[in-house]
């Protein structure tokens, strides 16, 4: 279990420096575990970014979770300012879903545990 948390904290580290990278000032961050699954929500209030912005994170998150590419990069994440990294995360987590509403950015990520 030790291993899955820490890879849950570089989820959350990396989708939160992008953002405050980004220019975002309020964000908060809701972490929920249930059984074997584990829920990340953030939430960017005053949202002032460009729609380029929301697609890529909705396509670097949406991509397929890949076991064989985790357990060797997983530890990789966090450690550059690459935009490969976002992509890495994608292969990392089961679900995701970025929506816009208003000037409020929210990012939902889903990952079923593993250990």
């Amino acid at each position: 279990m030790k291993k899955e948390l820490k890879k849950i904290s570089l989820i959350v580290n990396e989708i939160l420096t992008l953002l405050l990278y980004h220019g975002a000032k309020d964000i908060s961050i809701q972490i929920n575990k249930e059984n074997n699954q584990i829920d990340l929500i953030f939430i960017q209030n005053d949202y002032n970014f460009d729609i380029e912005f929301v697609e890529t994170l909705r396509n670097d998150l949406k991509n397929q979770r890949q076991n064989e590419v985790e357990g060797y990069y997983w530890q990789l994440v966090g450690q550059d300012d690459s935009s490969n990294e976002l992509q890495l995360v994608g292969a990392m987590i089961d679900e995701s879903k970025v929506t816009l509403e208003g000037s409020t950015l929210t990012i939902n990520i889903k990952r079923i545990c593993d250990d």
